[in-house]
């Protein structure tokens, strides 16, 4: 399934689904055409016990288990430590790949190389969700940032091939070389590793790309353990981002409040670039 010569490594994290990850493990398997190394961090145990034994069902190059309670973002960080290829493919064990999107992702990437890490959108509950741009501000004389959502179906009917963003969503494939300068931050228990990431990103200028002919459906299954994520400390990644990164996170602003027309020029002519 993975010769050594292959380019791309696929990372999963996952905690307590394990039907779940099956279901991503298999989509890729059938619909990932290019060779490729897989590897699983697994922290089930650390919650609950395992009803599916991951290793004799598939064929998985890495396989690591955690029996100590860890974050997605310490998972991420795990992967990317244990990756020696030149691209790294990031999914959610909630993930299903449709034929060919990795394909098309790796093939941007490889066409164009100041691009170093490449999304897709979502679709979920019939809805398809794209990605992100940031916006800072400041109200009564504190620092805020708030996202700016684009919406799918205008960039669609802009024809854009593709578009960049400031964050996307995490199944992102990265060149490996970021990781010399940015990393997934193990402090985070759950919500806001990700914001963390892409505003390292951002600081040290790193172009994110998504296109809208990649799809990924995103199917959120129970999970069968009390984990992480129902921790009530898991907020405390709020208080983390503001001290890290000096300005605090403000809910959103969407397309439907008109202020996303304000940046499409923008956004055109970066993905122009």
């Amino acid at each position: 399934m993975s010769p050594n010569q292959s380019e791309l490594t696929i990372g999963i994290p996952t905690c307590a689904r394990e039907e779940s990850v099956s279901a991503c493990i298999d989509s890729v398997l059938k619909n990932v055409e290019i060779p490729f190394k897989l590897i699983i961090v697994d922290n089930t145990k650390a919650y609950t016990k395992p009803k599916i034994n991951l290793t004799e069902i598939f064929d998985i190059d890495k396989y690591i288990e955690i029996e100590k309670p860890i974050g997605p973002s310490a998972s991420r960080k795990i992967i990317a430590e244990n990756t020696s290829t030149e691209y790294l493919l990031f999914l959610d064990d909630d993930n299903l790949v449709r034929k060919s999107a990795v394909e098309m992702m790796m093939e941007h990437l490889k066409n164009n190389p100041k691009v170093s890490i490449v999304s897709g959108a979502w679709y979920e509950k019939g809805k398809y969700k794209f990605g992100q741009k940031f916006n800072f501000d400041s109200k009564k004389g504190k620092k805020i940032i708030f996202k700016t959502f684009v919406t799918y179906n205008e960039v669609k009917e802009m024809g854009l091939s593709s578009v960049r963003f400031d964050s996307v969503f995490a199944s992102m494939l990265c060149r490996t070389k970021i990781f010399e300068k940015v990393m997934f931050d193990e402090r985070y228990r759950w919500f806001y590793e990700l914001f963390d990431f892409f505003m390292q990103c951002y600081q040290e200028n790193i172009i994110i790309e998504s296109l809208p002919d990649v799809v990924f459906d995103h199917k959120p299954l129970n999970y069968s353990g009390k984990t992480m994520k129902h921790d009530k400390r898991r907020m405390e990644g709020r208080e983390i981002f503001i001290e890290k990164w000096g300005v605090t996170p403000v809910g959103e602003i969407s397309q439907e409040f008109g202020l996303i027309s304000k940046i499409y020029g923008k956004i055109l002519s970066m993905s122009n670039k």
